[in-house]
Parts: C-alpha cells; sequence; structure tokens
C-alpha cells in the first residue's frame, strides 16, 4: 500500500512541475559610446501599465527601463526564456548625437538574456559606437 502513496506522490509533483508559471522580466540599457544617446521603447506589460517614454542616457550610463508584470508566455511555459521579448516590450530603439539609428535590434540574439530567478529574467541592451 505504501508504494502506491510514494507513486501517487510522484505523479502530482510531476504535473505541479510540469504546469506553467508566470514570469516577470527587466529590462536594462547600458550606454558604451562616448556620446549621449536618445531610446525609445514601449511596453504594455510593465509595472506602471503601458508606457512608452523617449530618455537620453549618457556616456557609462545603465538604466532599468522596463520591469514587467508577472505573466503568462504565449505558448504557457515553465521556463523564463529569451523568447518572451516580443511580449516584454513591443520595441526598444537608440539613437545617438549624430542621428544614426543602433544597429542593436530588440529581441536580436546581440540582446544579453540571463535567468535570475525562478521565473525571473533579465534583459541588457549593451550600445557601443560600433552599433551605429
Amino acid at each position: 500500500m505504501k508504494c502506491y502513496n510514494y507513486l501517487f506522490l510522484i505523479l502530482v509533483l510531476l504535473l505541479l512541475a510540469s504546469c506553467s508559471q508566470s514570469h516577470q522580466y527587466d529590462v536594462y540599457v547600458k550606454n558604451d559610446t562616448d556620446d549621449n544617446i536618445t531610446l525609445s521603447y514601449k511596453s504594455d506589460k510593465d509595472k506602471n501599465g503601458v508606457i512608452e517614454n523617449t530618455i537620453v542616457l549618457s556616456p557609462d550610463e545603465r538604466k532599468k527601463i522596463i520591469s514587467t508584470i508577472n505573466f503568462e508566455s504565449d505558448p504557457p511555459t515553465s521556463n523564463t526564456t529569451a523568447d518572451d521579448c516580443s511580449i516584454v516590450a513591443e520595441y526598444v530603439r537608440a539613437t545617438n548625437g549624430s542621428g544614426r539609428n543602433s544597429k542593436l535590434k530588440w529581441c536580436s540574439d546581440q540582446v544579453e538574456f540571463q535567468v535570475v530567478d525562478i521565473g525571473q529574467g533579465e534583459f541588457t541592451l549593451r550600445y557601443t559606437d560600433a552599433d551605429f
């Protein structure tokens, strides 16, 4: 009889482990250029609601621009993944002081991603002179 109890417990744990969970993401930008850059971004998952903003980032400055609410991935998954980038932000764009647009694109494989905790991830866009 005890064997059945252990099997039941294992089955329940497996089912719980396979369930989807909510995710939360932060987006950081870093200006590694010698000039100010202008950043424009939009997200409808930010903790403050829908945001669409433009900021100026000084050389060597790093800033968190988006911190999302907890949300379910589509399709639902238990993994925190860089593939959620299109849910996190509609766009993140940068322009340098000369008016050139950055070649570093949001959701590209050049955007750094790391899992920082269960259900939590961070994106970091590092802009260099070579990106413009």
